[in-house]
């Protein structure tokens, strides 16, 4: 899902005027485009927004809804990339934990440059 944000976030930002907003992680209206800069910020304000939440007698979250066929955001995305959203989400819509705040896997660590191309550290 990270990688999937960081492909699109050209595109995204254009896409989402700054009217169009999201809570960022202390309760602050955000301009949704400005948080495809930082897809950690963007996963966690989509799973706050209930747009992960899978409603009793829905197929999909809200999120996947808008990206299907008939839907607002069906032309941005491919098939393959709707499943992507889709599995995040039926797993819970898990984050990434930032490791410049000082988190520690004590010698574990992953880290992803997320630069022209993708390096894979473990």
């Amino acid at each position: 899902m990270y990688s999937l944000i960081l492909g699109k976030r050209h595109r995204g930002a254009y896409a989402h005027t700054p009217s169009t907003t999201l809570l960022d992680a202390s309760g602050k209206s955000c301009p949704m485009n400005a948080m495809f800069a930082d897809p950690s910020a963007m996963m966690a304000a989509l799973k706050r927004s209930g747009q992960c939440t899978i409603a009793s007698g829905e197929q999909d979250a809200p999120l996947v809804q808008a990206m299907l066929p008939g839907g607002p955001m069906a032309k941005e995305f491919t098939k393959d990339e709707v499943e992507v959203v889709r599995r995040w989400i039926k797993s819970g819509a898990p984050l990434i934990a930032d490791q410049s705040e000082g988190a520690s896997s004590e010698g574990n660590d992953v880290r992803i440059n997320a630069n022209a191309h993708f390096k894979f550290t473990l």
